[in-house]
């Protein structure tokens, strides 16, 4: 196995070195000549920072209600929330600087903060919140985990949401970088459309090349704690090996998307470079397409569980730089536990026996088979967010291998990718990360589990478990909650709704010249700003 492994890391990295100079070189401009080259470099002086992210990098996209995941990282330098998701859980104020709840949990009163303006010198009043509720409501549906009746003005700095029932997660809710985040009305055009994005947040756009860079200034407007430098230059770098290099180079102060494992030593070993890493509570897994024949089996789903050696996956493939994972979600998330998400060891024989009690039959190439056809999937990934996507899907069609499981593998580009998940379901298997789920695991099964009166669920199509799902977000009382989850879980478990692969640890990488660098709360603000002061 560990022979396997060390074959897919060389053979990636062969194809990798003889394109990365020139990939990196049209990231970066590294065409010129060597003093234009070091003028390009991080500057210490003009107190600028330039960052890296790895999705489609459009602010024209920067709508909160657009259905974009790629600039979702970017809304939270420049827009605000009424209340934001703070350490440990801790809903704080962000707009609005108090809020009440009703006994029966119905109608939550929020008291604006007085003095607010955007970037524009917009004031930021009541009337802003219902011009953006207002543009929730008819882009986006299910927001809430209940339906939202009413957003009433109760004056200049007081709005009042009325729902039709009480769910304990609507709190958490309001904190979500989408929708829930305020712009200015000089945003939307007279058609209604959007624009240009116009916050109260800590940062404001300067200029932009769609696609390639964005260049930020600090908000003169902010409310808040301003950011200790001048400028901060977002740079869409799509390949791993290209972010590496641009640390290197200084090129870039710092990563918002992963570094690839086997770069991890060349960071290790650079004087000027440090990582910033802590236990997440995101995991990493395969969604499986329930329209898919052969996965509708439950013997199947288990026998694909079974087939994995995950300790030696996280090992060998990433470096320990996460955890095996037993369920979708870790224990660090609330409502987890071992014995609710027990997951599957590794067991060959145990995946080879399901399967022949599902009537497949080895043929002569070592391929299970069911009435001629053979039992093969497609599994589709996506390297532009995650780098050493491609070497773990390599390493499961490996596997899939030793019980007879044909695997096709299909990369796509990220946009594609997300259209293969929410728009054609144009996959078999799909490898997926949860959301930052540390708020709370609501989000993230409302979101891909569960039916709607719109649409079946994402990932997952089941009755029973949308029944399960609708129960507990009704459970308002805090000690009733535990065991519904616990019902959720292993009901989850036992039917094998996902392939469970590990838990990645959180990981910045970084120049050392950022001082005082602190990771957020949530994986979508990645970093506070302004914390950050230049050495």
């Amino acid at each position: 196995m560990k022979g396997d492994i060390e074959k897919m890391r060389k053979k990636r990295l062969l194809k990798v070195t003889a394109v990365m100079a020139i990939i990196f070189a049209m990231a970066f401009g590294l065409m010129a000549c060597k003093d234009k080259e070091t003028s390009k470099k991080s500057d210490t002086s003009s107190k600028t920072v330039t960052a890296m992210m790895s999705g489609d990098l459009k602010p024209e996209s920067a709508d909160t209600v657009d259905t974009s995941m790629s600039v979702i990282k970017f809304y939270e330098l420049v827009y605000d929330p009424l209340v934001r998701y703070g350490e440990n859980g801790k809903i704080e104020p962000a707009l609005a600087e108090s809020y009440e709840i009703s006994e029966d949990g119905t109608v939550y009163t929020f008291k604006l903060r007085k003095g607010v303006k955007f970037s524009n010198g917009e004031d930021f009043n009541a009337d802003n919140v219902l011009f953006n509720t207002d543009r929730w409501n008819e882009k986006v549906r299910s927001n809430f985990s209940a339906k939202l009746l009413d957003v009433k003005k109760i004056d200049d700095y007081t709005v009042q949401f009325t729902f039709d029932k009480a769910a304990y997660s609507i709190l958490i809710e309001f904190t979500y970088p989408r929708p829930f985040r305020m712009l200015a009305k000089a945003s939307i055009d007279s058609n209604g459309k959007f624009k240009e994005p116009i916050g109260t947040g800590q940062w404001m756009v300067k200029n932009y090349k769609s696609g390639s860079e964005v260049t930020l200034v600090p908000n003169p407007n902010y409310w808040g704690k301003k950011p200790a430098f001048d400028k901060l230059v977002i740079k869409e770098v799509k390949d791993g090996q290209a972010r590496t290099m641009a640390l290197q180079s200084k090129e870039a102060d710092l990563s918002l998307a992963d570094i690839p494992a086997e770069d991890t030593k060349k960071i290790e070993e650079d004087k000027d470079l440090a990582t910033l890493k802590e236990e997440s509570t995101q995991s990493f897994f395969l969604g499986i397409n329930y329209e898919t024949e052969a996965l509708k089996d439950v013997k199947v789903r288990q026998a694909l569980n079974y087939a994995l050696n995950k300790k030696s996956m996280v090992k060998e493939l990433i470096n320990n730089a996460g955890v095996p994972a037993t369920g979708v979600f870790s224990d660090k998330v609330p409502y987890v536990n071992k014995k609710n998400s027990p997951g599957y060891d590794y067991d060959i024989k145990k995946a080879k026996a399901l399967l022949k009690e599902a009537g497949y039959k080895e043929n002569k190439d070592g391929i299970f088979e069911k009435d001629g056809k053979p039992l093969s999937f497609k599994l589709v990934f996506q390297t532009g967010e995650y780098a050493n996507w491609k070497t773990i899907c390599q390493y499961l069609k490996s596997e899939y291998k030793k019980i007879g499981v044909d695997i096709q593998l299909e990369e796509k580009e990220v946009s594609a990718y997300y259209d293969a998940i929410w728009k054609n379901r144009n996959y078999d298997l799909i490898i997926y990360r949860s959301y930052e789920d540390s708020w709370n695991p609501h989000g993230f099964l409302k979101s891909v589990f569960r039916n709607t009166d719109e649409a079946k669920g994402i990932f997952w199509s089941d009755d029973k478990l949308t029944e399960m799902i609708n129960d507990v977000l009704a459970t308002y009382k805090d000690d009733e909650r535990p065991a519904k989850y616990d019902a959720i879980f292993k009901y989850m478990n036992d039917e094998a709704i996902t392939i469970p692969l590990y838990y990645p640890n959180r990981m910045i990488t970084y120049n050392k010249r950022l001082g005082d660098l602190k990771l957020a709360a949530t994986m979508y603000q990645d970093v506070i700003w302004n914390t950050i002061k230049i050495k």
